[in-house]
């Protein structure tokens, strides 16, 4: 029963940072204790449990045959889907991409939910159902994320954004450069939130010109509105091309605004430059000038099977391992705070929330990425059990 009394014990577990084996006993949902083991074979690689920064749940598995030549194709095509995909669709694509994150041993997620005009709130509501579902196993953050169709500085998209938040959305999102005014677009966002209690995570950036950067303006934005700490950049693609002197300060605002930023190698690497015959510039930001600096970073999987990327499996491993293949990130501690919500080891009175792997190191977890994974919420196994 969760949150009754239980005593469970792991034993012989390689732990992330440490030489040697340990034993976790567990009482109540809290980790009791971490001590060496006597076990001479280990049982697996423990490490926290993954959180999910970054998905767009109504739309993944949409479509498994997509293969997008850029990105204004799949912007296209997602567009008719939101003419026809009905809140059963919406429902049922959401909970199966729930199921799977959680088997990757994923317990917190946060997804992009379109809104707009066309498609209403059945993304908002199909959500919402499948969150039912899910409830009490894994936590669902949701962005009512306003969609090209509905610009954050209308008065139609304010009324709909107040709706959403009946609907359980807890952020506010939307892609200002795809609005006539991208600067007003991203105030109006942010005063909405200010005075609505809301958190803010938008799509910026996903490009590489950086003259049409918005990044450093969101971040400015995010002062002027009271809403430091409150704020999530995903993409910034565009910082990846900026002369030093440029990338730092952009970087300092960052840090006066306490913005979180969200990388997304796949999707990025599978965008950007995409019409080229061979594609030079990848457009994944500047991770290690970034984490170097303090700026709060995460790695998230975006879309899976859907029209902007044909491939993934909401694998936090994955993106983990994008990000040291494409962003040259080589502090492990880097890339598990990146997929555990910036965790990257345990402690004792700390929640036992884990995922266990059968493998021997975090190295070997990135390279095998293995499939069967043993994932424990408050120390009870809630996906694949195993002895």
């Amino acid at each position: 029963m969760r949150g009754g009394k239980q005593i469970l014990k792991l034993t012989g577990l390689n732990l992330p940072g440490r030489s040697g084996l340990f034993d976790l006993p567990i009482r109540n949902g809290l980790i009791a204790s971490i001590s060496e083991s006597d076990q001479e074979r280990s049982n697996g690689l423990a490490l926290p449990a993954f959180y999910e920064p970054h998905v767009h749940a109504n739309r993944a598995y949409s479509n498994v045959d997509a293969d997008a030549r850029s990105l204004a194709g799949a912007i296209e095509a997602s567009v008719l889907d939101r003419e026809s995909a009905t809140v059963a669709d919406y429902r049922s694509r959401s909970e199966r991409l729930f199921r799977q994150a959680l088997s990757m041993g994923t317990l917190a997620i946060r997804t992009h939910t379109d809104l707009d005009k066309m498609s209403g709130f059945r993304a908002l509501e199909g959500i919402a159902l499948a969150n039912q579902e899910i409830d009490g196993v894994m936590d669902v953050e949701t962005v009512a994320f306003l969609t090209t169709k509905l610009d954050p500085a209308s008065g139609e998209a304010r009324a709909y954004m107040s709706a959403a938040k009946g609907l359980q959305a807890t952020y506010v999102g939307a892609v200002p450069a795809f609005y006539d005014d991208p600067a007003r677009s991203i105030d109006a966002i942010m005063e909405f939130a200010a005075n609505n209690a809301l958190n803010v995570d938008l799509h910026v950036d996903e490009h590489l010109n950086a003259d049409r950067m918005m990044s450093e303006y969101a971040a400015q934005s995010a002062i002027r509105f009271n809403l430091e700490g409150r704020v999530t950049l995903s993409h910034c693609s565009t910082l990846s091309q900026l002369a030093d002197a440029d990338l730092h300060r952009v970087i300092d605002t960052f840090l006066q605004a306490r913005v979180d930023v969200v990388s997304l190698p796949a999707t990025n690497l599978y965008l950007q430059d995409r019409n080229a015959q061979n594609p030079r510039q990848r457009g994944v930001t500047a991770l290690n000038s970034l984490l170097e600096a303090g700026v709060p970073v995460l790695f998230g999987s975006d879309n899976v099977r859907d029209f902007f990327f044909r491939y993934g499996n909401a694998d936090p491993l994955e993106s983990a391992f994008l990000a040291a293949l494409s962003g040259h990130v080589r502090d492990d501690r880097h890339l598990l705070k990146g997929i555990c919500g910036g965790v990257c080891d345990f402690n004792v009175g700390g929640r036992a929330d884990l995922v266990i792997l059968q493998s021997a190191s975090f190295d070997d977890a990135l390279s095998q990425r293995p499939l069967r994974r043993r994932v424990l919420r408050d120390g009870i196994c809630v996906s694949n059990p195993s002895p």
